[in-house]
């Protein structure tokens, strides 16, 4: 859907495009706005299911062993036909359910050891200042002591591997080949050395692995909450008055006696403990791999202190806004380092989203960082003979633009820069540049383009990896979930998209309930401030906020903008709360057992329990009602506190640096040497940076944009509806642009030598094999010297350059959108046909914005199917272009079952059109192939000749039940009897929370192993 404005009238316009391909196996696929595999964060999210049954480790391995000694044998066992083995899945041995991961127990990895007299508890008072109490939690201390279980070391070693294991999806893993022109230290999805001699004598090692598995564990965490709370959201109820949608709290039966007992807390509560251990580990062996000298036991671990000062908004940005002279050098630095980490993507599975290609570019750009090379000494000038210098990566090309446009001299990245050293001495001491936390790059990212539920994730396990007698109290995890989810809502008020109106007159209902009249529009009010407040401040693209807020105009309807802003906040603080009571059980649990005399419980204790345990918290549908209900900051204390001077360490001091820090980093965008190194040092200067161009085609030289860039001025409040997204639109207003961006030219994309991203489904996939896209990725670098403005390269670095997938001259992540809408997009391919002036007014990195609440309206997790089955048959055949169930001439005896994805509506012909005789080479099938795209593996598929329901979970797939049944209740399979035929509003519901519960790989499983007959893998 879109919007068009006409004469002041708006109009939406749904509509179905036709991609049949030359097999003529795609059929129909809905109008799909852009792809989204040029963003930072990625489109799949982890989440973790438990069985709830517990085994010792090392009877969980000598069960899968003798697993695969019965399959290297071909004898039968457990699990033959419902679980990939050697993807590491296995049957749990008491109930059968597929699983793939071992979850450590709580402390596991530390021996335990009674608390001593003289270790006391640290009580907060209230005069204490809550942001020293959270950086405190958050800023764990190094592990200094040898107290740690070897067998529970191990047991989060493998629940790290597995994380990791689990996010490289089988089918990436079976394509990636090694390219022979690539160095070998950039094949691997993340990169590792032995060792290596620097100025600081550390070891790298595979630092950066342990840091993705961590990353994984983050995302797990947060988004297995995510998922639980939108299970119950926004359901679908039929009443005798109508359809409604209901909410309603996912963990039925939570109450004051069961809070810490019930068994989908403890399910959430062990997915938070072994993330904690986790971070144990990887903090214990970074220590134990550096050997500077001052890595003492009184130190803080710095990837602690990242996530404190990503939460408190504290960033060399908000110096640089400050204006720190006496730390230009050091800011000049970090500008350079940002522009690089701004291009890096944060994704925590490689599931094909970026080619084999761009992710041997991150590598190599990892590779840069973590040996420190920098932009000087004898790696950037090789001069003819390379044969005595070691081969390592030039400097990327986001960070060498920045060098090259560079009129006078700035100061470069010296070889060595910053520090491999994992601790600091104090909590607010990290201006050096920790170099992994810099490769991931996400460590310093701003809490604005963070994905939310990801770092609430990280922030709540970080403090539980304090020891018993150090963690959070009831006052530290009720601020850490208050910020979190003020910092949700002004991410929603400045993404494009963020927030939707509904209609005047509709919210205000509503709202009644809940809050008075008048609050109703003093909130509005407030909110339609701090929008316009967060506009001009993106607008003026300047880190030096102003301290201003417009006046409302009294003919706004405020209460749509407090009900948009609540649903926009309300399922992350849904997810909030969920994470909150596990980690307020695993608190109490850990001081329980522990024997940590505390105190009576406090007022916040007691606040926080009568939260928890509330018994309709949960069923609210507004999200500043449970902002409300934690005592958090609402928007008209907000605007109150904008007017007050010296409001450094306040709530609106907190979102003046958050706001400098996501503008900070959008300034650096677009691998094209842009930084404010010019701000910082007014004697630096740059020659002007060469715009985007319009590429035509291969042989059609690039156009220039205009460079002319006009400042989005201000609008009066009689504007105020363009602040925010009204209705389901994509934030424009021109539909020609969004339709030239959807039908793109894409015929002579393998014309390019780099591979394009793919704009439409999968029109012109080659979809037998993965073997056309290695290929692609085998090809020259299409970028020449001289793009994006950059120089020449010398013979010998070009030959370096290509030794590592060119990352001195391409970017990592292609066409790269940008986050606030303000920045034309990334460079990309050159030559490939691409209209970048129009793409830059339509494409939006929102990979980080989460899910947003619709009023009244319930989220469909499938498609709607017609009641009658003959009105489905119907329909299907005249979008096939058939007249009757005849199949076309070309139909070559592959499978000629017509498919529905039951999650687009994609319309396909299911299988593969043409069948090899061996079935190891067997190719997969377009409903496999579909379900990897859209779905990370995972389907819902309903065949129409069958009149079955398909279910599909990587390359094995079984059969469900029908969802169209006779007058009686008896299905039809293959439309034998011919009887009238009607949707079962049941069974569609009973699979639609299937779904919802992220269920369908277990039941893909379990029906597989309790039939007679399977399906071949890959057949659909």
């Amino acid at each position: 859907p879109r919007r068009t404005k006409k004469s002041g009238e708006e109009t939406v316009t749904e509509g179905w495009a036709s991609v049949q391909s030359s097999e003529g196996y795609i059929i129909l696929s809905p109008l799909a706005n852009l792809c989204y595999a040029n963003t930072r964060w990625g489109s799949t999210r982890p989440v973790i299911r438990q069985c709830g049954h517990a085994a010792h480790l090392k009877c969980v391995e000598t069960h899968t062993m003798s697993l695969h000694h019965r399959a290297a044998g071909d004898q039968p066992y457990d699990g033959r036909f419902a679980a990939n083995i050697d993807d590491g899945e296995f049957l749990c041995p008491l109930c059968k359910q597929l699983s793939n991961i071992l979850i450590p127990r709580d402390g596991c990895a530390r021996e335990a050891s009674k608390h001593t007299e003289d270790e006391k508890v640290t009580e907060i008072n209230d005069g204490q200042n809550c942001w020293d109490s959270v950086s405190r939690v958050l800023a764990v201390p190094t592990p200094n002591d040898d107290k740690y279980s070897q067998i529970g070391r191990e047991a989060l070693k493998r629940f790290g591997e597995s994380l990791l294991r689990a996010m490289v999806v089988p089918w990436e893993r079976a394509g990636r080949r090694n390219q022979q022109r690539w160095n070998h230290m950039i094949q691997r999805w993340d990169y590792e050395d032995d060792a290596f001699s620097g100025d600081d004598q550390t070891t790298v090692k595979n630092v950066m692995t342990l840091i993705r598995q961590q990353h994984i564990a983050w995302s797990s965490l947060g988004h297995s909450a995510s998922s639980s709370e939108a299970s119950t959201r926004g359901v679908e109820e039929v009443t005798p008055f109508g359809t409604m949608s209901t909410t309603s709290d996912p963990w039925p039966d939570y109450n004051a006696e069961s809070m810490d007992t019930h068994p989908m807390m403890l399910e959430l509560r062990r997915t938070l403990a072994a993330t904690s251990g986790l971070l144990e580990v990887l903090m214990k062996r970074m220590q134990d791999s550096s050997v500077a000298e001052n890595a003492n036991a009184s130190q803080y671990g710095v990837l602690g202190v990242c996530l404190s000062e990503i939460l408190t908004g504290k960033s060399w940005l908000w110096e640089a806004a400050n204006g720190v002279v006496e730390k230009k050098e050091q800011l000049v630095q970090w500008s350079q380092l940002t522009a690089l980490m701004s291009s890096m993507p944060c994704h925590v599975s490689r599931d094909g989203m970026l080619s084999q290609r761009h992710e041997a570019r991150a590598a190599a750009a990892t590779m840069w960082v973590l040996k420190g090379l920098g932009t000087v000494g004898p790696y950037e000038d090789l001069g003819a003979d390379t044969s005595n210098f070691e081969h390592l990566p030039p400097t990327p090309v986001s960070v060498r633009q920045i060098q090259k446009t560079a009129t006078g001299s700035i100061p470069q990245l010296k070889a060595g820069w910053g520090s491999m050293v994992p601790s600091v001495g104090a909590v607010s001491d990290s201006g050096m540049p920790f170099r992994p936390a810099v490769a991931a790059s996400f460590f310093y990212t701003p809490l604005l383009a963070w994905d939310l539920s990801t770092l609430s994730g990280a922030l709540f396990s970080t403090v539980m990896a304090n020891k018993n007698d150090s963690l959070p109290s009831s006052s530290d995890l009720l601020h850490i979930s208050k910020t979190l989810l003020l910092g949700r809502m002004i991410q929603s008020l400045i993404t494009p998209c963020g927030v939707i109106l509904s209609k005047s007159g509709e919210d205000e209902d509503i709202l009644l309930d809940f809050w008075s009249e008048a609050d109703i529009q003093k909130e509005g009010e407030a909110i339609v401030k701090i929008a316009q407040f967060c506009k001009n401040a993106i607008s003026s693209k300047s880190l030096k906020i102003a301290k201003s807020l417009l006046v409302a105009n009294d003919n706004v309807d405020f209460a749509k903008y407090h009900g948009a802003v609540g649903r926009s906040t309300l399922p992350f603080a849904r997810t909030l709360l969920l994470l909150l009571r596990a980690c307020w059980s695993t608190v109490k649990q850990r001081k329980k057992k522990g024997k940590v005399e505390t105190n009576k419980s406090s007022a916040d204790d007691k606040a926080l329990d009568s939260l928890l345990v509330h018994d309709e918290i949960l069923t609210f549908e507004d999200g500043l009602l449970l902002l409300r209900e934690m005592g958090g900051p609402l928007p008209s204390e907000l605007v109150e506190l904008s007017s007050v001077t010296g409001t450094q360490n306040s709530w609106w001091g907190l979102i003046e640096r958050w706001l400098a820090g996501v503008i900070g980093l959008e300034l650096h965008h677009g691998s094209r040497g842009k930084c404010i190194i010019n701000d910082i040092d007014p004697d630096a200067t740059f020659s002007q940076i060469p715009p985007p161009s319009e590429t035509k085609g291969s042989d059609e030289k690039p156009r220039a944009m205009d460079t002319d860039q006009e400042k989005t001025e201000s609008v009066g409040m009689d504007d105020a509806d363009d602040l925010l997204s009204d209705g389901d639109q994509m934030a424009m207003d021109d539909e020609e642009a969004i339709e030239s961006v959807n039908m793109l030219d894409v015929m002579d994309m393998d014309n390019s030598e780099e591979e394009m991203v793919d704009f439409t489904e999968q029109a012109m996939e080659n979809t037998t094999d993965t073997t056309s896209r290695n290929q692609a990725d085998v090809s020259e670098d299409s970028s020449v010297d001289g793009s994006y403005g950059s120089a020449p390269l010398s013979p010998s670095q070009r030959l370096l350059d290509k030794e590592f997938a060119c990352v001195a001259r391409s970017p990592i992540i292609p066409y790269q959108a940008s986050l606030l809408g303000t920045e034309p997009i990334g460079p990309g391919t050159r030559g490939a046909p691409f209209e970048v002036e129009l793409a830059s007014s339509v494409m939006r990195d929102m990979s980080h914005l989460g899910m947003i609440h619709k009023k009244d309206i319930a989220t469909n997790c499938l498609i709607r199917l017609p009641k009658s089955f003959v009105e489905l048959y119907s329909l299907v055949n005249k979008v096939k272009g058939r007249d009757g169930s005849s199949i076309d001439d070309n139909d070559d005896g592959g499978s000629t079952e017509t498919a529905i994805c039951l999650l687009t509506g994609n319309v396909m012909r299911s299988g593969s059109p043409r069948r090899p005789y061996g079935r190891s080479a067997r190719p997969p099938g377009t409903c496999t192939l579909h379900a990897r795209q859209v779905g990370s593996g995972i389907g819902i598929f309903f065949l129409v000749q069958k009149c079955t329901v398909l279910l599909m979970h990587n390359n094995k797939s079984a059969y469900s039940a029908s969802l169209y049944v006779d007058q009686h209740g008896e299905e039809d399979p293959g439309l034998r009897r011919g009887r009238p035929l009607f949707l079962n509003e049941a069974r569609f519901k009973a699979l639609e929370t299937l779904w919802r519960q992220a269920g369908v790989p277990r039941e893909v499983a379990q029906i597989r192993s309790t039939s007679d007959r399977v399906i071949r893998d890959n057949w659909y």
